[in-house]
């Protein structure tokens, strides 16, 4: 996805997730919004490798930031064996303080692979901005 698009993926609407097991920072249905997906470049200052250089150490081993949600909750890629290949929600609150490990590791599991993660994306039918909805085909 990184090579297909270069830069960050940013919404024009808000567009949300929902995990098996809700993050604590989900609204009521259960669903959190997705802000940015880091690319290899970006125009904010937030790609894929200068968030990694940031959570480095504070993100448990194994998880690399790839996109934001609301508050500086990190959206990450367990980069274990390809099997292993799940997205999962970095609560930021979970750390002590920068630096620290996190308590419990912060984790919870949004979706089993990364095409699932993306499949589960949706946009948020109350913010109002959904009246010029455009589908991505994310396969490549």
């Amino acid at each position: 996805m990184l090579s297909h698009f270069g830069g960050d993926l940013q919404f024009s609407s808000l567009v949300c997730f929902r995990a098996d097991i809700p993050s604590p920072w989900a609204c009521g249905e259960g669903k959190d919004a997705l802000d940015i997906l880091y690319g290899l470049t970006s125009k904010y200052e937030v790609s894929a490798s200068e968030m990694f250089g940031t959570y480095i150490g504070r993100i448990p081993d194994g998880w690399v930031p790839i996109g934001a949600s609301a508050g500086g909750n990190q959206i990450c890629l367990h980069t274990g064996n390809k099997e292993r290949q799940s997205v999962g929600f970095w609560d930021h609150e979970s750390e002590l303080r920068p630096g620290l490990p996190a308590r419990g590791g912060g984790i919870t599991l949004i979706a089993p692979s990364l095409a699932d993660f993306i499949d589960g994306l949706t946009p948020d039918q109350d913010s109002g901005n959904v009246l010029n909805q455009v589908r991505v085909n994310l396969r490549f």
